[in-house]
């Protein structure tokens, strides 16, 4: 895989790493029950990605 295919994978952590920020404030602001629900839909964002990036992974291993 060449660096400018991995462009998904980078706006999709930028992205994550801004709704993190925003999980931090309603920490801080005492809003648990929001955070609770951002952090499980942007994990399950990087799971989905994990899986993806797997699978690339395996392909180009068998494709050797």
């Amino acid at each position: 895989m060449k660096k400018e295919d991995l462009w998904h994978f980078r706006d999709e952590i930028k992205r994550v790493a801004r709704a993190l920020n925003i999980i931090k404030k309603r920490l801080n602001d005492g809003r648990y029950e929001e955070a609770a629900d951002s952090m499980r839909r942007e994990g399950v964002i990087l799971s989905n990605m994990y899986r993806e990036l797997s699978d690339i992974i395996e392909q180009q291993d068998s494709n050797v």
